[in-house]
């Protein structure tokens, strides 16, 4: 999924970029799928994880609520 999501155009610029944005859209959807309606319950989704789910995703560590918050709103442009 992580794969497929990241073919969409990503706004943010190169320089300073941790995650993927498709590891993030990805980790949004499955968060939101498990109950979780805020940023915060995303955040705290994405560091419970096994990390064989962190792996697939290509992640490195939970990203925080105040990044998927400001990928979002620049996704909302």
């Amino acid at each position: 999924m992580a794969d497929v999501l990241d073919a969409l155009p990503d706004p943010r610029r190169r320089q300073g970029r941790r995650y993927q944005l498709g590891a993030l859209l990805a980790l949004c959807t499955i968060a939101v799928l498990a109950g979780a309606t805020t940023l915060a319950a995303v955040a705290r989704h994405a560091a419970y994880l096994p990390e064989e789910i962190h792996d697939r995703l290509g992640l490195r560590a939970a990203p925080r609520a105040t990044t998927l918050g400001r990928v979002l709103a620049r996704l909302d442009e």
